[in-house]
């Protein structure tokens, strides 16, 4: 699965705006549409975003776009396990947070919660279901991200 297909895949999660990266100056694409810029401050267009891009040059400029309170999710790990630099200043002065999320196990009643409420349709982001015998091979696909692998179900039948 290309970056596209993988981009496709959340289309139909509510959220306000997916920006491919790889496509243009994604910080213009912001400007562009809220038009919040200001000199001093960056734009402060957004309140949340969430970061799974393996690279931390994104985070920075994400976080200078944050409105004030605003939350920052990182989920993409760094391939080469680079140091992140951040904009200190931001942070305080706009009382940001940046929380991180390389596993959702202290989130699982919070998850289960939206899934009854209805909030988040589980069949959108199951890519991949193997029976219990093969779940040495589902965690490999889940490890490596084969085919595009987002969330991968070991059913027991």
């Amino acid at each position: 699965m290309n970056r596209g297909e993988h981009l496709k895949r959340f289309e139909g999660f509510n959220f306000e705006r997916l920006i491919d990266t790889n496509k243009g100056n994604w910080v213009e694409v912001i400007n562009e549409n809220y038009e919040h810029y200001t000199q001093n401050w960056g734009i402060e267009a957004i309140d949340k975003f969430i970061d799974a891009t393996q690279t931390g040059t994104l985070i920075c400029d994400s976080i200078k776009l944050l409105k004030r309170k605003g939350k920052g999710i990182l989920i993409g790990l760094s391939k080469n396990d680079d140091a992140l630099f951040v904009p200190r200043n931001d942070i305080v002065i706009k009382g940001i947070k940046l929380i991180d999320s390389t596993s959702g196990q202290s989130y699982f009643y919070e998850a289960l919660n939206f899934l009854l409420a209805g909030d988040v349709d589980a069949e959108k982001i199951i890519t991949h279901i193997f029976p219990l015998k093969d779940a040495l091979g589902a965690f490999e696909v889940c490890k490596k991200r084969i085919e595009g692998a987002i969330k991968v179900v070991i059913k027991n039948n």
